[in-house]
């Protein structure tokens, strides 16, 4: 008898809850997005799943690739601005009584 798992749920290590989101969001509070330079999460990105795309007056628009990310929280632990939430990292910070 073999058991399938899907590919997120072993690079993810944990089970997600339906209706939550299973890849990294971005918040407002992205320095890329508010024309700042700052690749941090995309450098640390080991699945390459996150694309930064030049707008124009010196803002970014920061893409995640949800067949890609495996929200493993390593770009949230990263961003100097807080704007990455991961169900890893939210889940974590609900454990040390933090709020993400």
């Amino acid at each position: 008898m073999s058991t399938s798992i899907s590919r997120r749920k072993f690079l993810g290590g944990g089970e997600f809850v339906e209706g939550e989101a299973a890849v990294a969001a971005i918040a407002e509070s992205c320095f890329a997005a508010r024309g700042v330079y700052c690749r941090s999460c995309a450098d640390v990105c080991d699945q390459r799943a996150i694309r930064i795309a030049p707008l124009t007056g010196g803002r970014a628009q920061v893409k995640i690739d949800a067949d890609l990310c495996s929200a493993c929280g390593e770009c949230a632990e990263i961003c100097p601005a807080s704007a990455i939430s991961t169900p890893r990292a939210a889940s974590a910070s609900a454990k040390e009584g933090r709020y993400v």
